[in-house]
């Protein structure tokens, strides 16, 4: 239907008659009612944040939407943002990734070591190479590190290879995770089940459990695979579940390992439904998150 906004006088003056200002107000609101009914059935796409309007004038006091959100994530003040709603970051080999606000607060004051108020991120792509999760078909954790993900391969490529890519003024907004996680370990032989927790630190960049992806265990031992992990919001909208490198589906890789099992790790299929492999398997990337709310 045609608003009219002025009505022209005898003297040819426009007057207005329309308050634009209000009209402005109830479409955003109108736009931002659609938005939550999008989130609460899982089909939210997300936004660019660089792009949302009600951020503009914080996005000018701080110069960059990593400051925006890491100023944000520390005062635990998440209005006008949502899960699925992303910004870039530029790793030093000059890759370009796109990065997505996964949960809010997932784990606040959680921890043995409380953690603060903080933003947990999510690379919407999965690495640029496949990672083999151990160099062997092995799934248990050593003598010195009694957690598996803690004492595998694709734990020190990630910190030795992909850790030194991310910029600077990123790292040092992310937040050590430190988290309750499986021990699967015993000197006198390989052991199929996880029989114990303890507290643990998976570092600034890591890889996700079957519990923040998919809300519960599926292949992962019930109790010591989930630890304190709860779900994401992001990944329940079941399209992100689905990774994508160039365009192309890919598996992709969790910190958990399988239960019944001495050789198998847990994972997301291409199709986006909880799977397995072997720990030694070449054809599965690693997918990151991280926690954003540092000083």
């Amino acid at each position: 239907m045609p608003q009219a906004n002025y009505i022209t006088d005898k003297y040819g003056a426009k007057c207005e008659i329309a308050d634009t200002t209000a009209r402005a107000t109830a479409a955003l609101a109108k736009q931002e009612a659609e938005f939550n009914r999008q989130l609460a059935a899982n089909i939210y796409p997300g936004r660019d944040i660089a792009t949302i309007e009600a951020l503009q004038g914080e996005l000018d006091e701080y110069g960059s939407v990593r400051a925006l959100l890491n100023a944000r994530a520390m005062a635990g003040d998440f209005r006008h943002l949502r899960p699925g709603d992303f910004t870039q970051m530029t790793h030093t080999s000059g890759k370009t990734w796109e990065v997505c606000i996964g949960e809010f607060d997932p784990y606040f004051n959680m921890s043995d070591q409380p953690l603060p108020h903080h933003i947990g991120m999510v690379y919407r792509e999965g690495w640029t190479s496949n990672v083999q999760w151990n160099t062997t078909n092995n799934n248990n954790g050593t003598a010195a590190e009694q957690n598996p993900y803690l004492a595998s391969n694709i734990y020190k490529y990630i910190n030795s290879t992909v850790l030194p890519e991310v910029p600077a003024d990123w790292k040092a907004n992310m937040l050590d995770f430190r988290t309750l996680a499986e021990t699967r370990y015993q000197a006198s032989g390989a052991l199929t089940t996880s029989p114990g927790f303890a507290w643990k630190s998976n570092g600034k960049l890591f890889l996700f459990s079957e519990t923040e992806v998919y809300g519960s265990p599926a292949f992962g031992t019930q109790g010591y695979s989930q630890g304190m992990d709860r779900p994401w919001a992001f990944f329940k909208n079941v399209e992100n579940r689905v990774c994508k490198v160039n365009g192309e589906r890919v598996h992709w890789w969790l910190r958990v390992v399988v239960a019944g099992s001495s050789a198998y790790v847990c994972c997301v299929s291409g199709a986006g439904v909880a799977g397995y492999a072997s720990a030694s398997y070449a054809g599965v990337r690693p997918r990151f998150g991280f926690l954003l709310g540092a000083e």
